[in-house]
């Protein structure tokens, strides 16, 4: 981290002002270690590999921190190029943020669960200044995909308790994250205590009805989960490559079986086994590992989130272009 983002940042505890002891730099001005203290001297933070660490541990998202690292920059435009999903990632961020160059260029952006950080790349391609924050040590693998950018910062920390202070971004987003934390409405909430007045922030979230809201995915998801302690992430990753490698090609064939097929299809894959459609092979082997392994992944509807953001008094508020649970606001 740079000392410029020292202003953004403040005790997660005390909501103070924080002050930097014992820096280690690199090329002059980028921090790798050394502490964050607070105003009252009772709370420290270390600063690792650049990144300030306001967790002790990864708590409920150890799954993401695995899945971050293993695939780190799959999703990346720059991985895609030429690819079946050439282009994806840029288009679901435009759709779920609405954001217009206007709302990026030279703007503070923060991503709250930034996983590996193609967002972010998104954000700085787009002339932002991008600031990241996961509970995962999915930070380290983001903070090395984007570390040839100079306006960057990644914060280890806890999205519902941010060591951000009030008021302090342009705007922000949050997608596909909030769903994992134990309150998706909290996590909207503490999202816009960050964002100055005037200022947008999006919330995506799981639909009920959904892909991830399958009867098929909640039974992988607490088999997963309840035997991890016996065997890790082995059957969730050994299950995702059979499914990505195998079922992807065996559902379609039975679909054609004239009559029965569809209906065949439709009662496997909602209640018995989980199949991802993505065409290329490493997002659907990443997609399935990731549907099925979460601790916390709830599934809301549209009324749900919007009610959400008219809680916390936005205005402006609307659906985004990217599904039924994707919510837009503005800070009063």
């Amino acid at each position: 981290m740079k000392n410029i983002f020292l202003k953004l940042l403040c005790c997660p505890k005390t909501k103070s002002d924080l002050t930097l002891k014992n820096p280690i730099y690199k090329n002059g001005d980028i921090i790798m270690s050394g502490e964050l203290i607070s105003a009252n001297g009772e709370h420290s933070y270390p600063i690792i590999k650049g990144i300030p660490r306001f967790v002790d541990a990864e708590l409920y998202s150890k799954s993401f921190g695995y899945e971050w690292k293993k695939w780190s920059k799959v999703q990346y435009e720059a991985q895609n190029v030429g690819k079946p999903n050439a282009g994806l990632t840029d288009e679901m961020f435009n759709l779920s943020t609405g954001f217009t160059e206007e709302d990026l260029k030279g703007k503070i952006i923060v991503e709250f669960g930034c996983g590996g950080g193609r967002y972010m790349d998104v954000v700085l391609r787009k002339g932002g200044i991008a600031v990241g924050i996961d509970l995962s040590i999915a930070v380290e693998p983001a903070m090395e995909n984007l570390s040839h950018y100079e306006n960057v910062l990644i914060v280890q920390g806890d999205v519902l308790n941010s060591p951000f202070k009030d008021g302090v971004f342009d705007n922000g987003y949050s997608l596909g994250v909030l769903h994992h934390t134990p309150s998706p409405a909290d996590g909207t909430k503490e999202l816009f205590r960050t964002i100055k007045k005037g200022g947008d922030g999006i919330c995506l979230v799981y639909e009920s009805n959904g892909w991830y809201g399958s009867n098929s995915i909640k039974y992988f998801r607490r088999f997963i989960n309840g035997t991890r302690f016996i065997f890790g992430n082995s059957l969730a990753l050994i299950y995702s490559h059979v499914s990505a490698r195998t079922l992807y090609y065996i559902m379609p064939v039975i679909n054609k079986i004239p009559k029965v097929g569809y209906r065949i299809v439709r009662i496997v894959e909602n209640n018995i086994l989980v199949v991802n459609k993505h065409p290329d092979l490493k997002w659907r082997v990443l997609d399935t590992f990731d549907a099925i392994t979460p601790h916390y992944a709830s599934t809301h509807t549209e009324k749900e989130v919007e009610s959400w953001f008219k809680s916390i008094g936005c205005e402006n508020v609307h659906k985004t272009g990217w599904n039924k649970c994707g919510w837009k606001g503005r800070k009063p």
